[in-house]
């Protein structure tokens, strides 16, 4: 039964609570290694299969008063004419008594007119969403009231959205939208999405640096250049200062997958992919980044407080040639239930390594 609107929270949160509170696992250094490496694997994927065909849906309401369709429209363009990807659009009807129905219907028939073994299928969607109290359902609404509370016509994202897929091909969804992370978060397809909208967000003079018109501009920068999706969320992520947005984006990555690689097709329809040298490239130039991410490690086994230098001297040691330079720095070290590391690192490494090992707990964005 849909839940009413003191049922839902309007707004945005990265995990549930249990999942950023729950203690017990602890890392060992060589699980650590293993899980650096397959990070940057993830991350900066090269064995993947070029997509033999991208289509692209993108979905706005009818009743849209924030923009959205505007700035869906700039990035649909972008996909169409610098990424030759196979783009279409609907919007759903303002009088309508059953807008699961319309998009389950309207999401099937996208899938099977352009789900195959090969294809990549991306779902775009700005507007209104919300999460329900238990993050069990996501919602996506028309409009919200005085509290910010969403209020019908809404539709619930496991009625239409999590049964519509095929089982052929990849799935990327981006979201320009309130608590977008809750629709993926239950082993879904990869996604990458906004933080929600603020009342400042959809005055005229920002609407220009929303999240849907900011991603516009660094893929149209980016000319087709294979990039994977965690790679444009860090980029996102770095200049958020210069571009704009007002809260940094949000990025899953799909379980036991690489990032998907969005890169211009050609006229033969091959999708461009990441190369070898791509990625050798790609991790030279993370160096010193001046934004990167702060985060705490449980290490097991450790007899004593490890000294930062040399610590830094066994990573590099032990981590594969091309990741050597890869700058993870020991910020400070102590004891607790087992010994905790403080590190900062870039964010595409924190950005691939796993969500589901409690030894890894993000404590922010840092600069320096």
């Amino acid at each position: 039964m849909p839940a009413t609107p003191d049922q839902i929270l309007h707004g945005h949160s990265t995990k549930p609570v249990s999942a950023n509170t729950r203690r017990g696992h602890l890392a060992s250094r060589q699980e650590f290694v293993k899980d650096v490496e397959a990070a940057m694997a993830r991350v900066f994927p090269t064995r993947s299969t070029p997509y033999g065909s991208v289509a692209v849906l993108g979905v706005t309401w009818e009743s849209d008063t924030m923009g959205c369709r505007t700035a869906e429209a700039n990035m649909m363009n972008v996909f169409s004419n610098v990424y030759n990807f196979t783009c279409k659009t609907i919007q759903i009807p303002a009088e309508n008594d059953s807008p699961e129905q319309f998009l389950k219907a309207k999401f099937l028939q996208f899938c099977e007119r352009y789900a195959q073994n090969d294809s990549l299928l991306i779902f775009v969607y700005s507007g209104h969403a919300a999460v329900s109290n238990n993050y069990r359902d996501f919602y996506w609404a028309a409009q919200t009231d005085e509290n910010d509370h969403i209020i019908e016509p809404w539709a619930q994202w496991s009625e239409f959205g999590t049964n519509a897929r095929s089982r052929k091909g990849r799935y990327l969804h981006i979201f320009d939208c309130c608590s977008a992370i809750a629709a993926d978060y239950h082993n879904g397809p990869e996604l990458l999405g906004a933080a929600g909208f603020t009342p400042s967000d959809t005055a005229s003079d920002s609407l220009e640096n929303s999240f849907t018109n900011v991603l516009a501009r660094l893929l149209e920068d980016l000319n087709g250049a294979p990039k994977s999706v965690a790679q444009i969320f860090a980029e996102l992520t770095r200049a958020r200062s210069q571009n704009g947005l007002l809260r940094t984006p949000v990025h899953l990555l799909e379980k036991d997958k690489e990032s998907v690689v969005l890169g211009k097709q050609d006229r033969s329809r091959n999708h461009r992919t990441l190369t070898v040298e791509d990625r050798k490239k790609a991790i030279l130039d993370l160096g010193e980044s001046e934004y990167r991410v702060l985060i705490s490690v449980s290490l097991v086994g450790e007899k004593s407080l490890p000294d930062s230098e040399q610590f830094t001297k066994w990573l590099t040691t032990n981590l594969p040639p091309d990741l050597r330079n890869v700058s993870i720095r020991v910020v400070s070290s102590m004891e607790s239930d087992s010994v905790l590391l403080l590190l900062s690192m870039p964010v595409e490494l924190w950005d691939g390594l796993p969500t589901d090992k409690t030894a890894y707990s993000f404590i922010s964005f840092v600069k320096g």
